[in-house]
């Protein structure tokens, strides 16, 4: 497949780390593939009991003496999928494609976030023909689920005073700082009884969402499955607040947004026409609501047949008081864009992602994701949850908390990147800051004076299976990454304005 494309090992690279599953808490078989690879360098490796991996390789003839330069990246990836999509995310491949200037993959998350910085990471290790300064390579496990290899990994380890992450995916410009956040997990137990007489049961679901990452697509206006459902499903029990909930399940991670949701319900009998009708017209605005964003979003209803399903109607109906209780609860829990940055135009400042719900025999669970670059208003969000979850008799628990990463006025390292690329492409670099979490944040904190940068290739609707990587971008981000550390260590710079 990458035969005859500029810089081929790199796409090889990243065709082997598909070849090994490595979705978030199933990478311990491609954290030791990448230190067989580095051992078998003869470069220097730790690995720790999280898997994450530091790799030390010494720098070329001449430059051995020169301070170490860190490239961080993480080795695990969102799994997501189509529905009815067979693919299996522990056992299966990642089946690559290519359309002329696109890799992605069949109807599953590509992974380029952030395979694509393992590849690069890999070729580095290997190369034997560039001048390149002595090198730190950090490849972290659970970063999309928390930053959790991240967080685990002992920072004293890390020689180096400067860092450049790999886990951008906007090439041209370098990621200058990113939100800090947290995880608010809700559970509660529920009573089920035997449904009532004469009513009957049916499932909804609403699919074909686009999705997306909940930090950098949570401002295009794209549907969220979970809190549509839930629109949908408090709008009948208004109607009908005898209508009983059986579950209500949707999203697959808490970092993206969901693209379907399920729910299962009994109504009475006598009302099924309404229901229907209820249906349509819920359909009909979703049509006019995300025409323009999420133009394939739908709601399908099905009277369900028990005698032919039964494994799946196996649950009783919740307690009119649980359905009652979940339902406000859902649907007043704030999601999307919560706050806009009064100082960097376009930036969001704070947003939440109602991304997981799952309904078990006796417990109901929903996952949000919490993302802010100011302190204070994300714990004005907490607390804004804190109360209606209380309302609703409903637990809550915060974890996996993770600190945003703050702009450096002072970066020789974003001075020597934005000359680099002037120098290599002919126009000025763009510099951003983002509404997601970034590892740089943790390591920021952990060592004050790491001077950070975050750069990559192309890659498009990231978390969601129409995930695709710009070929000729990895290549271009490839110079860009090797003029760099080829550059003298003393070379003059000048910061652009």
């Amino acid at each position: 497949m990458f035969e005859d494309i500029q810089y081929k090992e790199i796409f090889q690279f990243f065709q082997e780390i598909s070849q090994i599953p490595h979705g978030s808490g199933n990478e311990e078989e491609l954290s030791n593939y990448v230190k067989a690879f580095a051992e078998g360098l003869s470069l220097e490796v730790y690995q720790d009991a999280a898997y994450n991996l530091l790799i030390r390789k010494p720098g070329s003839a001449g430059r051995e003496a020169e301070p170490s330069l860190l490239i961080q990246g993480h080795l695990d990836m969102v799994c997501e999928k189509d529905h009815g999509s067979p693919h299996n995310f522990e056992t299966d491949p990642i089946a690559l494609k290519l359309d002329g200037d696109w890799l992605f993959a069949d109807r599953t998350t590509l992974g380029g976030d952030d395979g694509i910085a393992v590849a690069y990471a890999m070729a580095l290790m290997s190369d034997t023909t560039h001048s390149l300064p002595p090198l730190e390579i950090l490849l972290t496990t659970g970063e999309e689920t928390g930053l959790l290899g991240a967080n685990y990994f002992d920072t004293s380890q890390i020689r180096s005073k400067r860092m450049i992450n790999l886990d951008s995916e906007k090439e041209g410009t370098v990621l200058i700082s990113s939100a800090g956040g947290a995880k608010l997990q809700f559970h509660t137990r529920l009573t089920r009884s035997v449904q009532p007489d004469g009513y009957i049961p049916v499932t909804v679901r609403i699919y074909g969402l686009k999705g997306g990452h909940s930090g950098e697509d949570i401002n295009k206006k794209r549907g969220n499955a979970n809190k549509l459902m839930s629109r949908y499903l408090f709008g009948w029990y208004n109607h009908c607040p005898n209508t009983r909930l059986v579950s209500i399940d949707g999203g697959v991670k808490d970092n993206a947004i969901p693209r379907e949701c399920t729910a299962k319900l009994w109504v009475p009998g006598d009302l099924s026409e309404e229901v229907e009708r209820g249906c349509w017209w819920f359909g009909e605005d979703l049509a006019k609501e995300f025409g323009g964003t999420d133009s394939q979003a739908k709601i399908a209803l099905e009277w369900a047949d028990i005698a032919r399903d039964p494994e799946g109607w196996s649950l009783e109906p919740c307690s009119n008081e649980d359905t009652g209780r979940i339902l406000s609860f859902l649907n007043l829990a704030p999601d999307g864009v919560q706050n806009m940055s009064h100082v960097i135009e376009g930036l969001v400042e704070t947003s939440c992602n109602l991304g997981i719900l799952r309904t078990d025999e006796d417990i109901w669970t929903g996952v949000v994701s919490l993302r802010g670059s100011q302190r204070d208003q994300l714990l004005a969000m907490k607390e804004k949850f804190y109360i209606l979850s209380g309302m609703n008799q409903i637990e809550m628990q915060v974890f996996s908390e993770y600190p945003g990463w703050e702009y450096r006025e002072e970066s020789a390292l974003r001075q020597r990147y934005c000359a680099v690329y002037q120098r290599l492409f002919g126009k000025e670099a763009g510099m951003e800051a983002i509404h997601a979490g970034l590892e740089c944040g943790i390591f920021a904190k952990a060592i004050p004076d790491l001077d950070i940068i975050s750069i990559g290739p192309d890659i498009v609707d990231i978390h969601s299976p129409s995930e695709r990587m710009s070929v000729s971008s990895v290549q271009r981000t490839w110079e860009l990454l090797l003029a760099m550390l080829e550059q003298e260590e003393s070379a003059t710079v000048v910061e652009r304005t």
